[in-house]
């Protein structure tokens, strides 16, 4: 079994008294977790949060690529604020041939299923800047031919 620890300090005076190791999550041996891959502009963090932008791009035109080895089905969620182009896409060279688009849309969260191990999201228009919401936040799980979740290793 796998724990997770986390310990608590209690301020007397003008030192701390450690309170203790307390046990916070308990993961039994041989239990798997659904593997979560991330993708993101530089005015979010890992968490899906906001920020300001620490890059100071103000524009961007790329391609990302997440791939899940083992899975035929990719599930995204996805939050966005958009003033140019963002959709999955077939391959890196094929930008126009979208599977799912969001392009000049104000903003929002969407789900979308794409077939395949391999998501590749292309993002071209201002990024951040006074508008700290322009960009995109995904989370992207991937599921075998018997609908199963791909689990982390």
């Amino acid at each position: 079994m796998q724990v997770f620890y986390f310990y608590t300090e209690n301020v007397i005076g003008s030192g701390y008294d450690f309170a203790g190791v307390r046990p916070l999550i308990e993961i039994p041996t041989g239990i798997k977790i659904e593997l979560v891959k991330r993708i993101y502009t530089d005015n979010f963090n890992e968490n899906g949060e906001i920020i300001n932008n620490p890059t100071s791009i103000t524009s961007l035109d790329e391609v990302k690529t997440v791939k899940i080895d083992g899975a035929t089905k990719l599930k995204v969620n996805i939050k966005y604020g958009v003033h140019g182009v963002l959709r999955a896409i077939e391959s890196e060279t094929q930008r126009s041939n979208s599977l799912w688009d969001a392009s000049n849309k104000n903003g929002g969260e969407e789900e979308f299923e794409i077939n395949g191990d391999t998501l590749y999201l292309y993002f071209w228009g201002p990024l951040g800047g006074n508008d700290s919401y322009l960009g995109y936040y995904a989370t992207i799980k991937g599921y075998d031919q018997n609908g199963n979740c791909i689990l982390e290793k």
